[in-house]
């Protein structure tokens, strides 16, 4: 519901924070109360970087209570999830129940198979009409996108070349000549932001291959994870 929120905490070496809070840190401190466990595990299917939204349906997780020594009936489990949202314009959960240890492994397989709906805001260099954006992406389906590691994470990431599929595009929203948001539907795993810019051709192609012109990224939601999502 915020931007600038990572799934886990996320503190440099030295203990400084990279991020105001996370998800785990919003969601977890009452259940592992009512769990009395000595520590948790978050576990999520997929991730996105902390200044994008997950709107939409939600994303799966799953937390791991270590060495529990309560386990809450499902009046108390939902009376603390009813808390969480009331108390909180960060984060939300719905639908927060008991779980075995296999929907880890089941949350991990997810991820990697579902589509993802995003709408992006994109700028470009060139004026469009809403009606040229249009017939330019009705002609675009399953593109198939070179990406090296984007030169954003290279520092943390291990240097390697991925084929992505990007499903279709759509306008969501013209805003102006040189602005609108594009609604994107796409393999789990691409990098949106650098299909969107290019990443100084580090992703090939680009949105900007097909428009013409530079083009840039504003801001980035998830709206809806398709299939292959999954709840305990």
């Amino acid at each position: 519901l915020k931007r600038g929120i990572s799934q886990t905490p996320w503190i440099l070496e030295n203990n400084v924070r990279k991020t105001e809070t996370s998800v785990q840190e919003e969601i977890s401190p009452l259940l592992e109360k009512a769990f009395r466990s000595e520590s948790v595990k978050f576990h999520a299917g997929g991730r996105e970087d902390a200044d994008v939204l997950m709107l939409g349906n939600g994303r799966p997780f799953v937390l791991e209570f270590i060495q529990p020594h309560s386990i809450p009936d499902n009046a108390t489990i939902e009376g603390i999830e009813a808390k969480i949202n009331d108390s909180n314009h960060k984060v939300n959960v719905k639908s927060v129940q008991i779980c075995t240890r296999d929907e880890i492994a089941t949350l991990d397989i997810a991820s990697r198979e579902k589509r993802k709906e995003y709408c992006a805001r994109v700028i470009t260099t060139k004026p469009f009409t809403k009606e040229e954006l249009s017939t330019i992406f009705a002609k675009l389906s399953d593109i198939k996108a070179v990406q090296k590691t984007p030169v954003r994470v290279l520092h943390r990431r291990v240097q390697m070349k991925r084929t992505k599929m990007v499903h279709t595009l759509r306008v969501k929203q013209w805003i102006a000549p040189n602005e609108f948001d594009l609604e994107l539907v796409t393999e789990a795993g691409t990098y949106i932001k650098e299909f969107v810019h290019g990443d100084r051709g580090r992703t090939v192609p680009s949105l900007g291959t097909f428009l013409g012109c530079e083009t840039d990224i504003l801001r980035l939601d998830v709206t809806n994870l398709l299939d292959g999502s999954t709840s305990c």
